[in-house]
């Protein structure tokens, strides 16, 4: 008898250690981005505490490319977020919309209906973003069987099939959070431009193309989820660039929604008021970019707030992401006037103030001696003259400048600059290429004069330097 139960034992210890390695595995290999990169809505989610989120945007890249829930709070203090992702579908859009109601109450829910337009996915990757992304629950469960092509529902439901793949492209933030998929509201944040036609989202076409019995049936499910969870529905468009029919399912999606008294905000008809510049609001066809997002943002901002009551989240500790997610949009904000500014004072002057980031200043050779006079543009980071006549390397983070290595023959400083990188700095004489690495990557100068290396905390890459002679 103990012989049995010491063998039951041994085989239950067996399968319960299996299953935690499986588990630590599987987290390492998971789909993690919603987005692209490492970022991802659904586990900015699960890293929100219960009933703190008010106001949700549901949608495609067009929401997170186009509401930015940072300015809302900024301006408005209210508590929202993008619960988007790339080429979000219909189903998606409803199970998504599940999965956050199980730990938040918000108030209002806005729903882009990009999803109508399409039946499928034409990009691999974003069926993964749509259907991997979540916990495994009875509710992805369902999301998966929902899902038209049947012979990947296997293969999705099982997970291992799929990420099992990955093991060549994993990276640091396989192993480690990635910062903004903790902190962030579902945005995604850029400055880029490239101009567009002139009526760029408008499509004149009138043709009207009833909607389908599938796309009835997704609106009726939306609108009976908003009255079982006692949550404002509306339904929006974003503007985007669309083919004639993809607006005749549009007018069909308008003519319904008539006999429904349900909200629906169509951005295509308010470009006036909107004023969306085709020169330099847009990132792509497809998509604005933080200029058009930021006007698309306060607009709606306006709309909600005259229409519902949101309370003032601001000041309340609980909120502390809306809060760390503000200040990334601001970094952000600021490395984008940074990267247009020409003039050197004015370089230093925004990026001293710059929230969120680390400098690495290195004087070596004979600066001193140098026409520029070099001292003026140390003295930003409120340097020392007989420091910097010593010369040197220092760290300048949160206003702060602390020196961590002289100019003395196999002076050397090592640190952790996060969970993944190390800093290493040294000093040879004859300018050691390679006297300032960080994850073993030089970043060394090989002159004489300041050179300023610039390391987004948030990111956890160097994103610029500056070399001044």
């Amino acid at each position: 008898m103990r012989q049995i139960i010491a063998r039951a034992a041994a085989v239950l210890g067996f399968i319960v250690l299996t299953a935690i390695c499986l588990h630590k595995i599987y987290d390492v290999l998971r789909w993690k981005d919603t987005t692209g990169g490492y970022l991802s809505s659904i586990d900015q989610l699960y890293h929100t505490d219960e009933g703190l989120i008010d106001l949700v945007f549901m949608g495609s890249s067009h929401c997170y490319y186009g509401i930015y829930p940072e300015l809302l709070w900024e301006e408005k203090g209210i508590a929202g977020f993008d619960l988007a992702v790339s080429a979000q579908d219909k189903d998606s859009t409803y199970y998504q919309l599940k999965e956050l109601l199980k730990t938040q109450h918000p108030r209002v829910v806005v729903v882009d209906i990009y999803g109508i337009c399409h039946e499928k996915h034409l990009v691999e990757s974003n069926v993964y973003r749509n259907y991997l992304s979540m916990k495994f629950s009875p509710n992805s469960i369902s999301h998966i069987l929902a899902y038209g092509e049947r012979e990947k529902q296997k293969d999705l439901l099982a997970r291992w099939p799929i990420v099992h793949t990955r093991y060549r492209e994993l990276k640091e933030f396989d192993f480690v959070p990635y910062e903004p998929s903790i902190i962030g509201r579902g945005s995604l944040i850029t400055w880029n431009t490239s101009a567009v036609e002139e009526a760029n989202g408008i499509n004149l076409c009138e043709t009207v193309q009833p909607l389908s019995e599938k796309n009835r049936e997704w609106v009726q499910n939306m609108i009976a989820l908003s009255r079982e969870e006692n949550f404002e529905l509306i339904f929006s468009l974003i503007p985007w660039k669309r083919e004639d029919e993809k607006q005749a399912i549009i007018n069909g999606f308008k003519e319904y929604i008539r006999g429904e008294e349900i909200a629906f905000l169509d951005f295509t008809e308010l470009t006036d008021e909107l004023d969306i510049c085709s020169e330099t609001d847009w990132t792509d066809p497809e998509h604005l970019n933080a200029r058009g997002a930021q006007k698309l943002t306060r607009y709606l901002g306006e709309y909600l707030t005259a229409q519902y009551e949101f309370p003032d989240r601001r000041g309340d500790a609980k909120y502390c992401q809306w809060d760390e997610a503000l200040e990334r949009y601001h970094q952000l904000e600021m490395l984008e006037q940074l990267s247009h500014v020409t003039d050197l004072e004015e370089y230093l002057s925004i990026l001293t103030e710059i929230p969120g980031i680390t400098c690495i200043l290195s004087l070596e050779g004979a600066y001193a001696d140098s026409s520029t006079g070099i001292y003026t543009y140390a003295s930003a980071f409120h340097m020392d003259y007989q420091d910097y006549l010593l010369g040197g390397k220092w760290l300048y983070q949160d206003g702060q400048l602390t020196k961590v290595c002289e100019n003395i023959p196999g002076s050397e400083f090592i640190c952790d600059l996060n969970e993944i990188a190390t800093l290493r700095v040294r000093f040879e004489q004859n300018f050691a290429g390679d006297n300032i690495l960080i994850n073993g990557a030089s970043y060394g100068n090989t002159w004489d004069g300041l050179q300023i290396i610039v390391y987004d905390d948030i990111e956890k890459k160097v994103i610029t330097f500056k070399e001044i002679h």
